[in-house]
């Protein structure tokens, strides 16, 4: 791929590919420095960039995102890893999309935000078997750094309030404990 360069607050470090309206074709997200981009497939090989008005095209200093349906609707909600701040002082800012039945997302950060804690790395795994997907996240540029799993007790093919599921699981708790 041929591009002429970038400015600084401009492009994106990654991507996450997923079938976000389940119309059988991949589509593409990549979270940038600025707005972030929603390539939804046209099918035919081309894409269109539909992310101002699915919700996502929000401007942000995006580092990582990653595709999981986390509250087993049956379509890919979207968590989206940013930051804020100079040097040595980035705090997490990050974005987690609902999506509404494939159209549009609503950002429910706000709702769960002790999920506000990852500034790069980002994937969901069901890593308790228990039929929810659950959060990952890295936090690099705190003084310490630190890896976090957010367990998703929202129990499977429910959609109760956003608020009330997520628990932070950090190092060297296990899940009986939490």
């Amino acid at each position: 791929m041929e591009t002429k360069g970038r400015a600084r607050d401009e492009g994106g470090v990654g991507c996450a590919v997923s079938d976000f309206n389940n119309d059988g074709h991949l589509d593409i997200c990549v979270p940038n420095y600025g707005h972030n981009a929603l390539w939804r497939s046209n099918g035919d090989g081309t894409f269109t960039n539909v992310a101002a008005e699915a919700g996502v095209g929000i401007d942000n200093h995006a580092v990582g995102a990653s595709w999981g349906d986390f509250d087993n609707d049956g379509f890919a909600d979207l968590s989206v890893m940013s930051y804020e701040g100079p040097p040595n002082d980035q705090q997490p800012k990050n974005s987690l999309f609902h999506n509404i039945g494939g159209k549009t997302f609503v950002n429910v950060i706000d709702q769960v935000p002790l999920v506000n804690a990852g500034d790069h790395g980002v994937e969901w795994v069901d890593y308790n078997a228990d039929g929810a997907i659950d959060l990952t996240l890295t936090d690099g540029y705190s003084p310490v750094g630190g890896h976090f799993v957010f367990r998703n007790d929202l129990p499977p093919l429910s959609l109760p309030a956003v608020s009330a599921f997520w628990c932070l699981m950090p190092k060297g708790i296990s899940p009986a404990q939490a």
